[in-house]
Formats: C-alpha cells, structure tokens, sequence
C-alpha cells in the first residue's frame, strides 16, 4: 500500500514503536491484560480488514497497514507476557516453547500468504488475528 516501499517500510517500521510503548500504559490501564490483548488484536484484525475493502486512490491503504501494524505490535508484546503467566511454574519453560514454536511456523507461512498478492494477505490476516 502506498506509493514508496522505502516509504512504506519506514511507515511500518516506526509504528511498531508506539505500538510496544503503548503496551505499557495499557496494561496499567483498568483493562489488564486481558483486554490490552483484545483490543490490540481488534485494531490489528479490523485494520487488515479494511485494507482489503479500501481504496487504492489515496493513502487510506498505507494508513489501515500502519494500525494494523501498531496493533499487531502492542498484541505480540502482551501476549509474550501473558503467555509466560498463564503457564504454572512447573510447566512454564515446555509452555513458552510451544508458543515460541508455533510463531516461528507463523514465521514460515505468512510469506506465502504475502506471496498470493492483492488485498487477500491482509483479508487472512485479518481473520486470522
């Protein structure tokens, strides 16, 4: 999305930033963590979402991309967290390294996924989150 892909890159390069920081006054926030995790994977779904149904006229696309980005970003930040304490501490280490490993094989996929063009890497995704 965009006109640049140096533009694009920096665009969603700089935006994973607030998105962690933000992390930080959400979970202090009276939504914990539980609802930091739900609004993050919202703004992050409903923005791949919509870039599938945007315009390619403006910078409506580049902007979607942007907070899907920044949501995506604050919710594998809480999620790692999360993650660690939901575990019991006799389980914690075999837990994390399910969830370690089933991002790396997200790692693996989601190129493919990109690979199929147009707007249906950001409709899957959208799902998906």
């Amino acid at each position: 999305p965009g006109s640049s892909i140096y533009t694009n890159s920096f665009a969603l390069s700089f935006f994973e930033i607030p998105g962690v920081v933000s992390t930080l006054w959400m979970l202090e926030s009276p939504m914990g963590r539980k609802g930091t995790t739900v609004a993050s994977m919202l703004v992050a779904g409903v923005s791949c979402v919509a870039v599938f149904f945007a315009s390619s006229a403006d910078h409506t696309k580049l902007i979607l991309s942007v907070m899907g980005k920044l949501g995506i970003s604050a919710a594998f930040s809480t999620v790692y967290m999360y993650a660690s304490e939901l575990f019991p501490t006799s389980n914690r280490t075999k837990g994390m390294a399910l969830c370690s490993l089933s991002a790396r094989v997200g790692t693996f996929i989601a190129p493919q996924i990109v690979n199929m063009g147009g707007g249906i890497p950001f409709l899957i995704f959208g799902a998906l989150g």
